[in-house]
C-alpha cells in the first residue's frame, strides 16, 4: 500500500522535547537531519511526510559526503516483516539512492520483530563481494507481531518474542553489529568491511 502525502504527521509536541539539528528540509527540520560522528555519516529520515521531498534532500546531502561509513535511521521499515503492512514507497524512493551512495546500514523499527537482511542492492541480495546495503529492524518492547514470509528470502536472520538491543561497534575499515538478547547472549551478528 502506499502513504497518501501528508496522511502522517509528527506531533508539535516533538521539537519543544528535543534538541536535534535543524538542517533537514524545511519544515521537517528536528525530524530529518544528518550529522557526522566519530568517522560515519548519519542520516535520519521522517518516513511520516513529505518523503519525496526528504529523497531530492537525501540526494544533495549524499553527493557532498566524504566519509566512508553511511548509516541511515528511519522508524518505518524499508523491507516490512509485518503480515498487515507493506508500504513500498520507501523501496521506491529511498532504496534507490542507498544504492547509488553505498549506504552501509538502515536502522529501522515499527515492525515488532528483528529482521537483518542480507547485502541488498536493486532489491535482491548481492553477489559476493559486491557492495549491498545491510537493513537491520529490531524490538526492544514485549510485544512482537508475526513474520510475514514476503521478504523472507532477504533476511539473514530474523525472529519474533525476543526483546533485543544492538551494539555498534565502528573501525575505520570495519563496522561489527552484535545483538543480545536481554540476558546479555549473542542473538545475532555480522560485520561490514571497506
Amino acid at each position: 500500500r502506499q502513504i497518501k502525502t501528508g496522511e502522517r504527521k509528527i506531533t508539535k509536541l516533538w521539537q519543544p522535547h528535543f534538541n536535534l539539528p535543524q538542517n533537514g528540509p524545511k519544515g521537517l527540520e528536528q525530524t530529518c537531519y544528518h550529522f557526522e560522528y566519530q568517522g560515519v555519516f548519519f542520516l535520519v529520515l521522517n518516513g511520516n511526510e513529505k518523503l519525496e521531498e526528504q529523497a531530492r534532500w537525501m540526494e544533495r546531502i549524499l553527493r557532498t559526503n566524504k566519509l566512508s561509513w553511511i548509516i541511515v535511521a528511519i522508524h518505518q521499515p524499508i523491507y516490512s516483516t509485518s503480515k498487515k503492512r507493506n508500504v513500498t514507497i520507501y523501496q521506491n524512493l529511498f532504496a534507490p539512492i542507498f544504492d547509488r551512495f553505498g549506504v552501509d546500514l538502515v536502522l529501522q523499527g515499527h515492525d515488532h520483530a528483528y529482521s537483518r537482511t542480507f547485502p541488498l542492492k536493486n532489491h535482491e541480495k548481492t553477489k559476493p563481494g559486491e557492495k549491498g546495503t545491510i537493513y537491520l529492524m529490531s524490538i526492544t518492547g514485549p510485544k512482537s507481531y508475526p513474520i510475514d514470509s514476503r521478504y523472507a528470502h532477504l533476511f539473514a536472520a530474523s525472529t519474533v518474542d525476543k526483546q533485543l538491543f544492538q551494539s555498534v561497534r565502528v573501525e575505520p575499515k570495519k563496522i561489527e553489529v552484535k545483538a543480545f538478547d536481554l540476558s546479555g547472549k549473542i542473538f545475532d551478528t555480522f560485520e561490514l568491511h571497506k
